[in-house]
């Protein structure tokens, strides 16, 4: 499903991503919000914040093979995907290994689609929904 954009001027404040992932998590189970904090001097800086709900689609870590399990559906997908890499999918590329503890039980990888993808810039933001 194809992603429709929509933009709109105003001026890049953080309460306005603070209120969409406010509005996010009281309809979808899963955000993110990239915040730049004005750092506006690197020279690879874009984006004042993005701020992605819902998952339209999402992949887990299997235990094995995930880097071209997640490129495959990457490639199926080409959009932007949200998530990541635990410190132990190392050892699915190098010959390690180890047992770290995990009390929460996060998978090796986690990704999603966004269904909502809003992009703060300085003067307008972009607003991104996957249709249906």
């Amino acid at each position: 499903m194809k992603r429709i954009w929509k933009e709109f001027s105003c001026i890049y404040d953080v309460s306005h991503a603070l209120n969409l992932i406010g509005w996010g998590q009281e309809r979808f189970p899963i955000s993110c919000f990239l915040n730049s904090n004005n750092h506006n001097t690197d020279p690879y800086h874009r984006y004042q914040a993005v701020v992605a709900i819902g998952a339209k689609s999402e992949i887990t870590s299997l235990g094995t093979d995930d880097f071209a399990q997640l490129k495959s559906w990457h490639s199926n997908h080409n959009d932007w995907l949200f998530g990541f890499f635990s410190y132990d999918l190392k050892n699915q590329v190098e010959n390690l290994s180890s047992n770290n503890f995990d009390g929460i039980k996060m998978p090796l990888m986690h990704f999603f689609r966004p269904v909502v993808l809003c992009i703060f810039e300085k003067e307008y933001v972009k607003i991104g929904c996957i249709e249906g």
